[in-house]
This record gives structure tokens, sequence and C-alpha cells, in this order.
């Protein structure tokens, strides 16, 4: 019985985290001037997928930033879709915090 009581105890804590994991989401963006004429959407996920993105990203020391409505802008384009020109000046804060980020 107290071994039923501990899967029990593991599943809600596995139900739990999927729970806190169910609002995250994550855009990369990849620019390259000499290859793409604007920012590109390189990939994007919600929930355990844009969890793994954060995790992979820190592991590379690549620069994370916090908007909420610019990830929700951001989640309307496709992979692999360029980010339009109305949108310049979102990405411009994103980058503006990138560049502060890499000063420190």
């Amino acid at each position: 019985m107290e071994k039923n009581v501990e899967n029990a105890f593991d599943i809600y804590q596995d139900y739990i985290k999927s729970l806190d994991n169910h609002n995250t989401k994550a855009v990369a963006i990849r620019y390259d001037k000499s290859r793409d004429d604007a920012p590109i959407i390189n990939a994007k996920g919600e929930g355990i997928l844009a969890k793994r993105m954060i995790e992979l990203a820190k592991s590379h020391d690549i620069p994370i930033v916090n908007d909420e409505n610019s990830v929700a802008e951001l989640m309307k384009i496709k992979v692999g879709g360029e980010i339009p020109y109305c949108m310049y000046e979102a990405l411009s804060i994103i980058l503006a915090h990138i560049y502060m980020l890499s000063e420190d």
C-alpha cells in the first residue's frame, strides 16, 4: 500500500509540473544578414517543448528575453517564416535587451 501512495505522489508531482509547463512558450529567432532578408522564426514550442528549448538555450549561453506579448505575436508565425516589418519595433526591444545582457 505504501508503494502505491509513493507512486500516486510521483504522478501528482508530474501532473503539477506539467501544469507549470502548460503556459510556457518559447520562440527561437535567427538572423544572418548574409543570407536572410529578415529575422526568421527558427523554432517555437509550448509546454514541455518550450521548457526544453529554454534549457538548451541556457546550456549554450544563448540570451533569453522574457516578453509574453512579443512571444504571443511571434507564435503566430510559422517556423521558417520571416518576421514581418510591422513587428520590427517589438523585435528591436528584444534585441536591445540581448545587447544589454551581452555587455554585462
